[in-house]
C-alpha cells in the first residue's frame, strides 16, 4: 500500500532534492537546483540510476541523463516497465529512493523512508575530507526498518564527553607549543606557536596581563558566530590578493594560571550535561 502525497518524494530527509514525474508517464526528473554545493552535485550524479521490473518481474534500467549544467537528473523509462511495481533510485549501487506511480503522481513505497538520504550523508557528500566511495552508507541495515513500528530514521545523534578531558586536550598543545625547537626555525616564523586569542580570553573575562607578549595570527573562519565580528574568526579572504586578517594571541606557554584555568573550563563538557548542537558550538567549539 502507498501512502497518498501532495507532494513529490524527495529522495533526501530535509525535503529539498525531488523526483517529478514527465507528462509522457515515461519519464522521471530529479530537481537539484537546491544543491549549493558543486562536490554534492557531482557525487550525487556520478553514479546514479534507476530500475524497475517488467510484467514478468525481470529487472529493467531507465536511461539516465544527466544536465549538470541546469542541476536536472532525467530518467527515461522502458517501455516494457511495469507502473505498478516500484522503481528504485539508486547512488553509488545503494537504494535511495523507492516510489511508485500513482496515476500521473509519484508516491512513495514503504521503503522509501528506509532508503532516504540521512542529512549526515548529503554533508558528508559535499566534504572534500570524504571519500566518495563509502557514500552513501549500506543501506543492509535498514532492511528491518517499518516506518509503522519504529521511530523515523534522522540524523539525531550524541557526543559523548569521555573521550579526552579539556585538561588533558589544554596539556597537549601546551607541549606542543614548549617543545617548538626555536633555535632552527627562521626568524619570525610564528607559524609553529600554539597560541589562544586575545579577544576569547576577554570574552572569557580574563583579560591579558600587561607584560604578555602577543603575536599577530592568521584568522580563521568560525561561522556559528561569526555575525559578532570577531577578527580571530573571521577567517580569510575569498581573493588571495585582498589584505589577509590576523589577531591578536598569546602562546599558551605564556598564559596565567588563571588564564589557563579559564580556557579549560571553557572547554568542558560536564558528562552530566545535555546540550543542544548550538550550545556545543557556541560553549565548547569556540574555544577549542
Amino acid at each position: 500500500m502507498t501512502p497518498k502525497t501532495t507532494k513529490n518524494p524527495s529522495i533526501n530527509a530535509n525535503g529539498t532534492l525531488r523526483l517529478k514525474p514527465g507528462k509522457d508517464g515515461r519519464s522521471i526528473t530529479l530537481d537539484l537546483l537546491r544543491t549549493n554545493s558543486q562536490r554534492l552535485l557531482e557525487n550525487l550524479t556520478r553514479d546514479i540510476g534507476m530500475r524497475g521490473v517488467d510484467n514478468q518481474g525481470n529487472l529493467v534500467e531507465g536511461h539516465t541523463i544527466v544536465h549538470a549544467s541546469k542541476k536536472l537528473v532525467e530518467f527515461s523509462l522502458p517501455e516494457v516497465l511495469d507502473r505498478n511495481k516500484p522503481l528504485v533510485l539508486t547512488i553509488n549501487g545503494k537504494p535511495i529512493t523507492s516510489v511508485v506511480f500513482d496515476g500521473n503522481r509519484l508516491a512513495p513505497t514503504d521503503r522509501h523512508a528506509a532508503y532516504q538520504l540521512a542529512i549526515c550523508e548529503t554533508r558528508g557528500m559535499s566534504n572534500h575530507l570524504n571519500p566518495t566511495d563509502l557514500l552513501p552508507y549500506d543501506r543492509a541495515p535498514r532492511e528491518g526498518y517499518d516506518e509503522k513500528l519504529h521511530a523515523p530514521i534522522t540524523d539525531l545523534h550524541t557526543h559523548v564527553s569521555t573521550q579526552i578531558t579539556a585538561a588533558d586536550l589544554y596539556e597537549l598543545s601546551l607541549a606542543l607549543d614548549k617543545n617548538v625547537d626555536e633555535e632552527n626555525i627562521q626568524p619570525g616564523d610564528i607559524s609553529q606557536y600554539v597560541t589562544y586569542p586575545v579577544e576569547l580570553l576577554k570574552k572569557l573575562k580574563v583579560q591579558p596581563e600587561p607584560e604578555q607578549r602577543t603575536y599577530k595570527i592568521p584568522s580563521y573562519e568560525f561561522k556559528p558566530l561569526k555575525h559578532e565580528n570577531l577578527e580571530c574568526e573571521r577567517g580569510q579572504p575569498n581573493d588571495r590578493r585582498a589584505e589577509r586578517n590576523y589577531h591578536e594571541a598569546i602562546r599558551l606557554k605564556d598564559l596565567t594560571e588563571r588564564q589557563r584555568r579559564a580556557v579549560i573550563q571553557a572547554m568542558s563538557a560536564p558528562q552530566d550535561a545535555t546540550k543542544s548542537f548550538q550550545q556545543v558550538e557556541e560553549d565548547i567549539y569556540r574555544h577549542t
